[in-house]
């Protein structure tokens, strides 16, 4: 099925960014995907396919990108930093904004705290394995917290 094509940028072509750009062409080929990373050798890994490839670092190439005026339908980060808020920070600089140490916090599920000391929280408390497939037979994990999540909204607790 050939859906309308769009333009999707990828940030970062490590194992999720380079999944991501192989599922997203197969998906339509028309499809416009630029795929960022600050690795030559990582871009080597969707030379295979129709990609616009830039060698970069993420935030500066995003930053870049949107101050030229282009558009994406899709940014899709796949590094291992919160996008989101590296660009805001970036953003924010030339008014003093800067990163601050995070307070310890408890009750927080399955905290840690990044390489730039950024706190990342997550719902799973699992990795998935390589050849993981999204279906509750494959993965008990996953029917646990799909269960738990729909009881919640059930009860009106989610």
């Amino acid at each position: 099925m050939n859906r309308n094509p769009h333009t999707y940028l990828i940030i970062g072509c490590g194992h999720f960014g380079s999944r991501a750009a192989e599922k997203l062409k197969k998906r339509n080929s028309r499809s416009k995907i630029i795929v960022v990373d600050k690795s030559k050798k990582a871009l080597q890994k969707v030379s295979r396919f129709s990609i616009q490839t830039e060698v970069s670092s993420g935030i500066s190439y995003l930053n870049q990108f949107l101050s030229e005026g282009r558009k994406a339908d899709y940014i899709i980060p796949a590094i291992p930093l919160h996008l989101a808020f590296e660009f805001i920070l970036s953003q924010m600089k030339p008014w003093g904004a800067k990163r601050k140490e995070i307070p310890p916090r408890s009750g927080l599920p399955n905290p840690v705290i990044g390489k730039t000391g950024n706190l990342y929280i997550s719902l799973s408390n699992f990795l998935c394995s390589e050849d993981c497939r999204p279906l509750p037979s494959w993965c008990k994990s996953q029917v646990s917290i799909t269960r738990n999540r729909l009881l919640g909204w059930q009860n009106g607790m989610a």
